[in-house]
């Protein structure tokens, strides 16, 4: 009998599966699309195959999530616009919408916007993928599980990158943004749904606004951190450079998160306290470290990706301007160096290495 795999990485049954659609009164494939369950049975990984399985699952899922954010966001829009007529109403008018019928619009909404949909069961396909852990990467390494640790470093790089991809194409900070606000509207309106409306999608559209500023500021502190740091040679500053990225990456992205967080505490959950109301010191401290720690990793990456484009553009930016006269003349030089040096290997001339001097000048 077949088995099917739920995005959070529980497995029913297909006698599960008939149980579950007979109760809803739907067909088992109507139940399969609407969980993002797949069939399980078919394919069985192995330890190999199932860490580049999930590596390009967390690429697909993110870049899914990024997709469905946008479409979200013009859900937003509307819904939030819906909203704030019926709070006029209740005010002004004698007319008062329950929060069944505001539900129904919200429902009427998100049925007429469908792109977000695909992206989501894109995502929760990819998901289905993804290595399932019961504990995070810090509490990994901490417990000595050193492999499942570094395991899910890799993931949140890889999860992190598309993001880093959008932001540098040309309006990719706007998509980033408008994708972070649609997301938390979505998250938001969840959460608390009598709560929908205008101050909900301007707290969204914050949240979307942090998430691109963060890229811009990471540039403007790469630079200022590069400065800092010094450099006095081209080695010490590329590396300069490179830590400037780290840096600034993961100061930018953790401050968002943290920025946020903040924002989503005013309206729905409040992720700086425990479920007893007390600040949880352990909790924020575990998340800014790995959110830190991974950025960091792809800031640095991406420092270097920099560097190496940038010397590159460099060499064909010479080649291409240098008049060949120039490196016919460059070559003869060098020619003449390499003789030069040659002979004065067992001669030690002074001479010599003086007109070796001269030529490295010309």
């Amino acid at each position: 009998m077949n088995k099917y795999l739920l995005p959070d990485g529980t497995e029913l049954s297909e006698e599960e599966l008939q149980s579950r659609a007979r109760e809803q009164g739907i067909s088992v494939s109507e139940l399969i699309n609407s969980l993002g369950a797949v069939d399980s049975t078919d394919f069985t990984p192995n330890d190999t195959q199932q860490f580049f399985l999930d590596k390009g699952a967390a690429l697909v899922s993110t870049v899914a999530n990024i997709g469905k954010g946008i479409p979200d966001f013009a859900e937003a829009i509307v819904d939030a616009g819906v909203q704030t007529y019926m709070d006029i109403s209740d005010q002004f008018t004698d007319i008062d919408y329950t929060q069944e019928q505001r539900d129904r619009a919200s429902r009427v909404i998100e049925q007429s916007i469908r792109f977000d949909d695909d992206f989501e069961q894109l995502a929760k396909l990819a998901d289905s993928y993804r290595t399932k852990y019961d504990k995070g990467m810090l509490e990994s390494f901490q417990e000595g599980d050193i492999g499942a640790g570094v395991d899910q470093l890799i993931s949140g790089v890889v999860s992190a990158v598309p993001s880093l991809l959008v932001s540098a194409a040309p309006g990719g900070l706007i998509a980033l943004g408008m994708s972070e606000a649609g997301a938390s509207y979505e998250e938001l309106s969840n959460e608390s749904p009598e709560k929908r409306g205008g101050i909900m999608l301007a707290n969204s559209i914050i949240q979307g606004g942090v998430e691109a500023l963060s890229e811009r500021v990471m540039l403007g502190a790469t630079n200022k951190i590069g400065k800092v740091i010094g450099t006095q040679n081209a080695v010490r500053g590329i590396a300069a450079k490179i830590a400037g990225n780290a840096l600034g990456e993961a100061f930018s992205e953790t401050a968002a998160q943290e920025i946020n967080y903040g924002l989503d505490s005013t309206i729905g959950d409040n992720r700086f306290v425990d479920a007893d109301g007390n600040i949880d010191t352990s909790n924020i401290i575990k998340r800014t470290l790995e959110t830190g720690l991974i950025s960091g990793i792809v800031g640095g990456g991406k420092g270097i990706i920099d560097q190496a484009s940038a010397s590159r553009a460099k060499k064909t930016y010479n080649e291409i301007l240098t008049p060949q006269s120039v490196h016919t003349k460059n070559n003869e030089l060098s020619e003449q160096i390499i003789k030069k040096r040659s002979i004065n290997t067992s001669l030690k001339n002074t001479e010599v290495s003086n007109e070796i001097e001269q030529l490295e000048v010309q």
